[in-house]
């Protein structure tokens, strides 16, 4: 495996030539991957916490790292790697990272039925996924990153025995899997719990319909606040059971929307600041 515009691995002025090297080019990678997702984790942390002027945990996980910019950072490494032309390379790294960022979006969405962030307030954007500031920040970072930044993390990398490389990459990689595993795990209990509370408001705004009979007008009137009441109440009560996880994803993500109980999860985000 071989990113295109850098040599392979070397060991002093010799290429790295022994039994299983791909494997190893593999964990170096792995290693590429948790550097920058631990610099993506760096910025966005300061950047957050900077607008809010308190201490934001960045990240979709719990370590110190933000896997999308791992991810993007070997993309721009394996498809870019050759490009030469700076302006070329803005407007290459704006689409590369541009179509991941909007993908993670997306496949967060799927899978945990909300979404981590939302430029929809912003100008030039695509379903609040992506917008063209974001891209032009990237794209601008896809050019330090292949012609000042990646250069100076090879050369670090490369002078790392291959035997610690591995070991290293592994217990990256350990720890990697157990909090996405974590993560998921909360995440799930945190959608069953919205759920449930979800239920509940609706079967009590249901059981006072059922009670109401003829007085239809003034029920429809005060079942809008009625319900809203009850979500706020269910909020409170499911404020007390939140793990650290889960408020921690409400205090970290201020845009953080489900895409299925919205209301529950505002209310949920009211509390948590009244908390304080």
């Amino acid at each position: 495996m071989v990113i295109y515009g850098y040599p392979n691995r070397t060991h002093g002025s010799r290429s790295f030539l022994w039994e299983g090297a791909q494997l190893i080019r593999v964990f170096e990678f792995f290693l590429w991957f948790a550097i920058y997702s631990f610099f993506g984790w760096v910025y966005e942390s300061i950047l957050c916490s900077t607008r809010e002027r308190r201490w934001i945990n960045r990240g979709f996980l719990n370590g110190p790292y933000c896997p999308i910019y791992g991810a993007g950072a070997l993309l721009d490494l394996i498809l870019l790697g050759r490009v030469r032309s700076s302006a070329l390379l803005v407007l290459a790294g704006m689409l590369v990272t541009g179509i991941l960022e909007y993908f993670t979006s997306w496949l967060l969405e799927k899978l945990f039925h909300a979404r981590w962030w939302d430029y929809s307030d912003w100008h030039c954007q695509i379903h609040g996924r992506v917008c063209l500031l974001g891209g032009v920040v990237f794209g601008t970072m896809s050019v330090l990153l292949i012609k000042v930044i990646h250069p100076c993390v090879m050369s670090i990398t490369n002078k790392i025995p291959p035997a610690v490389l591995v070991g290293l990459a592994i217990v990256l990689l350990a720890g990697f899997l157990v909090d996405i595993l974590f993560t998921v795990i909360h995440l799930n209990s945190f959608n069953e719990k919205l759920r449930q509370a979800h239920q509940k408001a609706e079967q009590l705004a249901n059981e006072l319909v059922t009670r109401a009979g003829n007085m239809k007008n003034w029920v429809e009137q005060e079942l809008h606040a009625l319900r809203s009441r009850k979500i706020a109440e269910q909020s409170k009560t499911m404020l007390q059971k939140l793990t650290w996880q889960e408020r921690k994803i409400l205090r970290s993500f201020p845009h953080f929307q489900s895409t299925r109980y919205s209301e529950l999860v505002e209310k949920l985000k009211e509390a948590l600041r009244g908390s304080r």
